[in-house]
């Protein structure tokens, strides 16, 4: 699972996912820092309904926070940036007073070249961030899903739980759960393909 704490404080508490060994569960949280607890049956159910919680939370009380919300308003902010730097640039090259001497000159067109390569900085910074912001977006759409068809999802596969979901595509999930209404529907014996790699 992404992070989708809405404050430091908060992510100390905000559980991405845990790795499990014979005697041990160690869990990691948003804030980068782990926890080890011993592996009990208790202890996973915990955890999974944790990882349930913090679906529900995301899905019906931060709607607004949605990825697309935070894609476009964090993008806009480096592509003001980008703008502003182009425009500046712009009005220095074509201001006569700057233009009286050869000196004046050369230093407009010094500044144009600066504020032109900070520009692709900030376009290449706007590439990198839509980059991450999809991957977001896509574990959201793959949690929410998971979470709207949770029951019919682990009757069919009994091992795809919140914290194996983390190794599985939101398309392979869409499409598995394509399969199984298909097939639901029509009452033919389904053989489980989806197997989250681990």
């Amino acid at each position: 699972m992404k992070n989708y704490a809405a404050s430091e404080v908060e992510e100390a508490q905000f559980l991405l996912y845990y790795i499990e060994t014979d005697t041990e569960l160690i869990l990691k949280y948003a804030d980068e820092s782990n926890v080890t607890i011993p592996n009990t049956l208790h202890n996973k159910e915990t955890l999974e309904n944790k990882l349930r919680e913090q679906i529900a939370i995301t899905i019906t009380e931060r709607e607004w926070t949605h990825p697309h919300a935070i894609a476009f308003l964090r993008t806009l902010k480096y592509l003001d940036l980008s703008i502003f730097v182009t425009a500046l640039g712009y009005m220095l090259y074509n201001h006569p007073k700057y233009f009286d001497t050869v000196v004046h000159r050369f230093w407009s067109i010094s500044a144009m070249i600066f504020l032109g390569t900070c520009s692709l900085v900030f376009a290449s910074i706007i590439e990198e961030k839509n980059s991450e912001y999809k991957e977001l977006l896509d574990d959201f759409l793959k949690n929410k899903l998971f979470y709207q068809y949770e029951t019919l999802l682990k009757k069919e596969n009994s091992n795809l739980t919140y914290n194996s979901l983390e190794k599985i595509s939101f398309k392979e999930l869409k499409k598995e759960l394509k399969k199984m209404k298909k097939e639901k529907s029509s009452s033919f014996q389904r053989i489980n393909t989806l197997h989250p790699k681990g």
